[in-house]
């Protein structure tokens, strides 16, 4: 992943941090204001996937750079005898900045699609617009809000810890620890997704309604991340180790929060919807069969 958010794709200046947070207001409009005025009298509504998918996912490449922030390296194509400073890190401060906008972008709200647009996502986009950009389905023919939202959270989170980002967090906090670590950084985005700590309690996920279900996409998210890092060959051994840590320690508060019976086990009061339950069963169980554990525990 990119070191330096001074260089990215599709940028129209400022700083990264400037950037982001513009774009993610004028998505809020572009989102609040969606609507058939987006096609031609005449046109069919189908074509509405078409020219939504652009507007909900309008902030991923000002992401790739606010993300560029996280475990970033500033670096000049320097020769000898100019005077430049060949590389430097990412301020700390910058770094957490950073790291906060993107756990924002994974708040509800920002994933959510209006029930406005729901209304209007129609089947069959993809036979009016074959070969365009268009949203995957599991609910088919209604449109998939919550595999929308998913593509979106995992796109973020992949994003913030992608591999060679995650290696550059462990070794600029052995080097400097007033830097952000990689559990620093993950803790943050498991705020951000409200996933429960240790101690349980009953999280934002353990209700039912929209805002909970989207809280369980980006906690999946999150956690189906942190999987593919501690199995990843080419990770670094450190970060393989502090991925498989999380993965660890969320499947232990999953198993507890699903009423698990692992010996540690602390069991939740007030229970939880099924879906809540089922979610944190889900997690606890791939924590397992990837730990290769009977039980889950710390």
């Amino acid at each position: 992943g990119s070191s330096d958010p001074r260089v990215a794709l599709w940028d129209d200046g400022g700083t990264e941090t400037e950037y982001f947070e513009r774009l993610m207001r004028v998505r809020r409009v572009a989102l609040d204001r969606f609507g058939e005025r987006a096609i031609r009298p005449g046109d069919p509504l189908a074509l509405l996937q078409e020219r939504f998918a652009p507007v909900y996912f309008m902030h991923r490449f000002a992401a790739k750079r606010l993300a560029a922030a996280v475990g970033g390296m500033e670096y000049a194509n320097a020769v000898r005898g100019d005077g430049q400073q060949a590389t430097r890190a990412v301020p700390a401060a910058r770094q957490r900045q950073a790291l906060a906008l993107l756990g924002e972008a994974l708040a509800p709200a920002q994933l959510d699609v209006p029930d406005t647009v729901r209304a209007l996502l129609v089947p069959n986009a993809d036979a009016v617009t074959p070969r365009v950009e268009l949203f995957g389905s599991r609910t088919a023919p209604a449109f998939d809000a919550l595999g929308a939202a998913r593509t979106l959270a995992q796109l973020l989170v992949d994003v913030t810890l992608q591999r060679e980002r995650a290696a550059r967090l462990v070794q600029q906090h052995a080097y400097d620890p007033r830097q952000l670590s990689l559990s620093d950084a993950v803790e943050a985005l498991q705020g951000a997704v409200g996933w429960p700590r240790l101690a349980f309690s009953q999280g934002a996920a353990g209700g039912g309604g929209r805002d909970a279900a989207l809280r369980r996409v980006a906690q999946r998210a999150l956690f189906e991340r942190l999987l593919a890092l501690a199995a990843d060959e080419q990770a670094s051994p450190e970060v393989r180790a502090i991925a498989e840590l999380h993965v660890r320690e969320m499947g232990v508060v999953a198993d507890r929060a699903a009423g698990g019976r692992s010996p540690d086990v602390v069991r939740p009061t007030g229970g939880g919807s099924p879906e809540a339950r089922a979610h944190f069963l889900a997690i606890a169980a791939r924590a397992i069969r990837h730990l290769d554990l009977d039980h889950i525990h710390i």
